[in-house]
């Protein structure tokens, strides 16, 4: 985990960070690490109102039309 700390400052592409808020396995906190750490101002977080770990499975319309919103803005 501390080279992919070390790492996230040179990371220099459109970043869009997806979050459940009662994730399971990953500390929701790590999201706001990863986002600050990234030095990159093209970037973007979103916390889910979930308690899953995998969200992108989950059927939420508004979630996909906001990625695809992302990736077109940032192509």
């Amino acid at each position: 985990m501390e080279k992919t700390k070390k790492s996230l400052k040179h990371i220099t592409t459109p970043t869009y960070i997806i979050q459940s808020s009662n994730d399971p396995v990953v500390n929701p906190s790590s999201a706001y690490e990863i986002f600050d750490a990234i030095e990159n101002i093209n970037k973007k977080i979103e916390i889910i109102e979930s308690n899953s770990h995998v969200i992108i499975t989950q059927e939420n319309e508004n979630l996909f039309k906001n990625i695809k919103e992302f990736i077109l803005t940032n192509k």
